[in-house]
């Protein structure tokens, strides 16, 4: 959602752009609705990848935040499941976080 949103955002910028710079230059009408007919597609496609990309970063981050809390968890629960055991030994979390009793 984001991607489409940026993109479209960053093509009706460059089209006003476009025209308001084609008006300060006297350029004919048509000329000013084809340049920024073009200012369009190209605003739009750099809004598209820059939304791309923040929204990569954004769920990457919150992957990892998700990962972290529930290693978190998880290893906070083996050892207060293995203080209620009154044995701390034997408890192992792997590489996902999940414990491994030996």
């Amino acid at each position: 959602m984001i991607t489409r949103l940026s993109a479209s955002i960053i093509g009706l910028l460059a089209f006003a752009g476009g025209i308001v710079m084609g008006m300060l230059a006297g350029n004919p009408f048509e000329t000013i609705i084809l340049r920024s007919l073009a200012c369009l597609a190209g605003g739009m496609i750099v809004g598209w990848f820059a939304g791309y990309v923040g929204e990569l970063i954004v769920h990457e981050n919150f992957q990892q935040l998700v990962d972290a809390d529930s290693i978190e968890e998880v290893t906070e629960q083996a050892s207060s499941e293995a203080e209620l055991d009154g044995s701390a030994e034997g408890v192992v979390c792997g590489r996902d976080g999940r414990p491994i009793r030996e």
